[in-house]
């Protein structure tokens, strides 16, 4: 090990993941996604045409940190559950956290000797299920006479380098709190360069398509067709629609 001043300089690969770890801590990771990772996932269960799918998102994810830079967002779409979606997600931000991690040692000596300067407020990647997150900010925010836009879910949501909206479009009430604060989100992302994984078991396109549209109030839908607008340039080529049935239930076989 190198010495500075006496210091004791640990060695790199422990810095880095102590790191990424902390990173991982702050991204609001739930415990039943914590062990997602490529490694995990059992992409041998998968259909032919599925692994051909899932080879195309590993690429993305092995290339998460050029895909942050770009920014290049993907959408993981399937009709039922249980085909990996999420866990795949995740598997991004474990990757993207240790990339960053890897830069920020290289870029700055004082964490090549094992100080992590940053504050818990730190959020440079962020992972929220969309209906869940939705209503802990409410919940954060109710009674107080501030603003629900002060709230740490809403914040961390807009600025993050790469953000998971997990499940975005399966939330059925629609209603404008949950549609315009996606639109706020999204736009905000779409403009200021920030990467976006998206997964749901809704094809975004429905929603561009007054004939397909499942919204019935007018506003609303001209609402959903702006935010699905915005998705489409976004992930651009990087839509990946797995097939999926009742018997492909990723979940259930993993457990097994």
């Amino acid at each position: 090990m190198k010495k500075k001043a006496g210091i004791n300089k640990p060695p790199k690969e422990q810095v880095i993941n102590k790191v990424k770890n902390f990173i991982i801590n702050n991204a609001n990771i739930d415990p039943l996604y914590e062990d997602c990772t490529l490694k995990t996932f059992k992409s041998s269960i998968l259909s032919q045409k599925n692994k051909k799918k899932y080879r195309r998102v590993s690429n993305y994810i092995n290339g998460i940190d050029t895909a942050i830079e770009l920014p290049q967002s993907i959408y993981l779409f399937s009709e039922y559950p249980g085909i990996g979606k999420t866990h795949l997600a995740v598997a991004a931000l474990h990757k993207a956290a240790e990339k960053i991690a890897e830069k920020i040692y290289r870029s700055k000596e004082i964490i090549q000797y094992g100080n992590i300067p940053f504050s818990q407020s730190w959020t440079p990647i962020y992972f929220i299920n969309v209906s869940e997150g939705l209503m802990d900010m409410k919940n954060d925010m109710e009674g107080s006479d501030q603003d629900f836009t002060r709230s740490k879910i809403y914040q961390n949501v807009k600025h993050s380098r790469l953000v998971v909206l997990d499940d975005i479009f399966n939330e059925i009430r629609y209603s404008p709190f949950v549609l315009e604060t996606l639109l706020y989100w999204i736009d905000f992302r779409l403009k200021n360069n920030r990467a976006t994984i998206f997964t749901s078991n809704h094809n975004f396109q429905r929603f561009l398509n007054d004939d397909t549209n499942p919204i019935s109030n007018e506003r609303l839908r001209i609402i959903s067709r702006n935010i699905a607008s915005r998705v489409n340039k976004m992930v651009m080529n990087y839509k990946i629609a797995f097939d999926s049935s009742p018997d492909t239930d990723y979940r259930a076989i993993r457990n097994r």
